[in-house]
């Protein structure tokens, strides 16, 4: 998982799924935003810039910016 610099977005990774899921954090809790395809096997995630994530796929041996 990874927390937006801005403290606004959850990224987390659905490995069985193969699906990046975001989600908005406010303070009455967490909103599921979207659910975006990756490669196969996602096992990591980092915001690069705001509104830039970067997943590692291990299985597709590749990196999806979303």
């Amino acid at each position: 998982m990874a927390l937006s610099a801005d403290r606004t977005r959850l990224y987390a990774v659905n490995t069985p799924d193969n699906r990046l899921e975001i989600f908005e954090v406010s303070d009455a809790g967490l909103l599921h935003v979207a659910s975006v395809p990756v490669g196969l096997e996602p096992v990591a995630v980092a915001e690069r810039v705001p509104g830039e994530v970067w997943v590692v796929n291990q299985l597709s041996d590749n990196v999806s910016i979303v």
